[in-house]
């Protein structure tokens, strides 16, 4: 038996997500033979100061989304980076190095841009030698983050995030292009309606969900306020995530078409199958996510910095718009809903691109790295994670 040791951190909902997914897919494809933990290298259980630092993430975007950007493009430096890194070593030290000998790994799978700053020495000075492999979250615009300290395996979502790890130095045979990692689900919906029935929604109704990601970030309220102006004869879905205030909001206002609010929600799955539309802000597991379902996407906001490049995928794969402002919303939703063949061709360009099986793929690539233990899944469990 072997053990992955999968690296996160509560700063953004998309890498718990992807971290979720990547182990489930172990778990599926090999069993018993690969044991799997799931950590923050920066939670020691009390307060400290970097844990204080990665929990402003969430109140930054969702308040001051400029101000995200500016320390992004500020940070997004090796030198620099590895001079913060280090200091942030120094305080965290002491966490990873009983996480890493608690776990005991014989590999380490990092999906936050951090985490693997912090592990990085420990692993390197361990008399076993584990391996450190990088999972990157981000589809287009790589921080030096994600490279600043070296690894032995690099994990891509996209071909231009593995382009972009190559023009920052990092070899061909440490990278290897899987997708990004999201629940298997998303690509093996029920039929829309039948989703809708389960939900106790109307099963022939338009429908659009709204999402910000983890954290609900991205104006959803203003995209839903614009939604219910609309008039357009459909039902509205808004998942909030963490943010318990915008949930509050949306809960005291009147929508004039049905509507129904969650906060954080575990079943995005049968969401995103439910909707005709997914309306949310550039987050790339969101975009994954829908682009697996083969849903239509618009896009309201990208958060600056690692959502930059977002859009424009989108916008180049056909699998969906970027809008401005409530206008263009209300327009493009008109034209989703009253153009069939308009909106099947978007669903169909978006299913083309998805890659709902990246975190079987991520997995392999693990696995495919740790001598002395056979690359091949398991038959049974490969069949099962197939009609999973």
């Amino acid at each position: 038996m072997k053990r992955v040791l999968i690296a996160t951190s509560r700063a953004g909902g998309g890498h718990a997500s992807v971290a979720r997914a990547l182990a489930l897919a172990l778990d599926r494809l090999y069993g018993n033979e690969v044991q799997v933990a799931v950590a923050d290298p920066f939670d020691s259980g009390h307060p400290s100061l970097v844990g204080r630092l990665t929990e402003l993430y969430a109140p930054i975007i969702r308040r001051w989304p400029a101000l995200w950007g500016a320390f992004y493009g500020l940070t997004d430096r090796p030198r620099l980076l590895k001079a913060l890194m280090s200091m942030a070593y120094r305080l965290s030290a002491r966490r990873a190095e009983e996480l890493v000998e608690y776990s005991k790994p014989d590999i380490v799978a990092s999906v936050h841009p951090l985490c693997h700053h912090v592990l990085a020495p420990i692993l390197r000075g361990h008399p076993q030698g584990i391996p450190l492999a990088v999972v990157l979250t981000d589809l287009v615009c790589v921080h030096a983050a994600w490279f600043a300290s070296p690894a032995d395996l690099y994990l891509a979502p996209t071909t231009e995030a593995e382009e972009a790890l190559r023009r920052a130095g990092i070899p061909s045979t440490r990278i290897r292009r899987v997708g990004l990692p999201i629940d298997p689900r998303f690509g093996r919906m029920e039929r829309p309606e039948d989703l809708r029935r389960s939900l106790g929604l109307d099963p022939e109704r338009f429908t659009l969900l709204l999402t910000g990601g983890g954290e609900g970030a991205g104006g959803l309220e203003s995209a839903a306020r614009a939604i219910g102006r609309s008039r357009l004869p459909l039902q509205l879905l808004v998942v909030c995530g963490r943010n318990g205030r915008l949930e509050r909001r949306l809960r005291n206002l009147s929508f004039p078409v049905p509507t129904r609010i969650w906060g954080f929600v575990t079943n995005m799955p049968e969401l995103v199958g439910a909707a005709d539309v997914v309306v949310t802000k550039a987050g790339s597991v969101s975009l994954a996510e829908a682009l697996a379902a083969g849903r239509p996407i618009i896009i309201i906001r990208a958060i600056p910095g690692q959502e930059t490049g977002n859009p424009r995928l989108i916008e180049r794969l056909g699998a969906g718009r970027a809008v401005r402002g409530a206008e263009e919303l209300v327009a493009e939703l008109d034209r989703l809903y009253t153009d069939a063949a308009y909106r099947e061709g978007m669903a169909a360009r978006a299913r083309a691109a998805g890659q709902p099986d990246a975190a079987y793929a991520a997995a392999k690539a693990l696995v495919h790295s740790l001598p002395r233990l056979s690359a091949a899944p398991l038959p049974i469990a490969e069949k099962e994670a197939r009609n999973a």
